[in-house]
């Protein structure tokens, strides 16, 4: 996928039910005077997801 929707909880969850023991890993773009509040956003966000 190079711009688009990726419906990351559900990943997580499918993810998570067969126990995969590898790590997912998702590129970031933003504008670079954006970032830290982006990445910030972008973690609270998967937390949140992770956590169910």
């Amino acid at each position: 996928m190079v711009h688009g929707f990726a419906d990351y909880p559900r990943i997580f969850n499918a993810l998570h039910e067969v126990r995969y023991p590898g790590a997912l890993v998702r590129e970031i773009g933003s504008d670079l005077a954006r970032m830290p509040e982006y990445l910030r956003k972008a973690r609270d966000r998967y937390l949140g997801w992770l956590k169910g």
